[in-house]
């Protein structure tokens, strides 16, 4: 009897029950991001990453913006329960200045992965602007925490001034001085008064 050498009538492997995959994926996606940035999300990265087939990730995302839209999403969530948190932790009306100050540091220096990936899709959502909603999810959060204390027009400067002191300190070999950042802020508004 001749053994069966036709590939096409080769026996499959049941396929594997998964329904949290998507979710995997794209957790496996933003580990990508923040580890190593937008441009090397690609599909053989998180298929690695998450250690499933290459096929699992076109099953779930119809191309590589749905997987990074979704990955995003995923990221975003984070960073939105960590402004949450910055928030609760201070008395805004009485400490703003200080509040601004832990929370730059925060960004720059203990968040710094994440603040880099962050400017990385500011700048790619100029270009593709399905990403501009992602993108400004924590600036709109931001301007929610600082409206009862600061004027529209001093909640544009701070977030101004926020991003002109994390992008400086993001490109820095050492943590961002605090004291720096802090006569920075004062510069641009007399938080202390």
């Amino acid at each position: 009897m001749e053994a069966n050498t036709n590939p096409a009538k080769a026996v499959r492997r049941p396929r594997r029950h998964d329904p949290d995959r998507r979710k995997r994926l794209t957790q496996a996606a933003a580990e990508v991001l923040e580890r190593d940035g937008i441009l090397a999300l690609n599909h053989r990265a998180v298929a690695a990453y998450a250690d499933v087939p290459l096929g699992s990730i076109t099953y779930h995302f119809d191309d590589l913006d749905g997987l990074l839209a979704a990955a995003l999403e995923w990221i975003s969530e984070g960073e939105l329960r960590v402004l949450e948190q910055w928030r609760l932790s201070w008395d805004l009306r009485e400490d703003l200045e200080n509040a601004l100050v832990d929370l730059v540091l925060l960004y720059t220096n203990d968040r710094r992965d994440v603040s880099i990936l962050e400017y990385e899709v500011h700048v790619l959502a100029y270009r593709r602007p399905a990403l501009r909603p992602l993108n400004q999810r924590w600036e709109i959060a931001f301007a929610g925490i600082l409206r009862p204390h600061l004027s529209e027009d001093d909640i544009r400067l701070v977030i101004a001034m926020f991003d002109g002191i994390m992008l400086y300190g993001l490109g820095l070999d050492e943590p961002l001085d605090e004291g720096w950042a802090r006569a920075s802020l004062r510069k641009v508004l007399p938080l202390s008064s």
